[in-house]
């Protein structure tokens, strides 16, 4: 009986390490929205942007836009229950960093970020939970 003791014990214990890895945050999920896109004399807008958000370990989400012709990952950082952080990281060649926040009892997301270096690009998006 021993054996068989042993042998749950350390499948719980790998069962309880394994379920801690993944965060349970209110992000995750799907946003459908708006997106918008300006620099010094251009903007771009797209509607029906999808906005995917799984998680990771650590606080940490990746938040997948989907912008139709083109579609990139972004790693963010939960703050909070209602704030998560994009540190500066690469945006389709440009640095980028910035904020996303939960309002609306968590069915709308609202992200914004900015180039960190060269032309100022700013980038928005403002989606409702799917």
């Amino acid at each position: 009986m021993r054996p068989y003791t042993l042998f749950f014990s350390l499948a719980f214990l790998m069962f309880q390490s394994c379920s801690k890895d993944k965060p349970d945050s209110p992000f995750i999920g799907v946003f459908l929205g708006d997106y918008k896109e300006s620099t010094i004399g251009s903007s771009i807008s797209l509607n029906d942007v999808t906005a995917t958000i799984t998680g990771k370990s650590n606080n940490k989400l990746d938040v997948k836009l989907d912008l139709g012709v083109a579609a990139t990952t972004l790693n963010a950082e939960v703050l909070t229950d209602m704030e998560i952080f994009f540190p500066p990281q690469n945006y389709f060649g440009d640095e980028v960093s910035g904020t996303g926040s939960l309002t609306n009892s968590n069915q709308k997301l609202v992200i914004e970020m900015e180039t960190t270096s060269g032309q100022t690009r700013i980038l928005s998006f403002i989606g409702t939970r799917q």
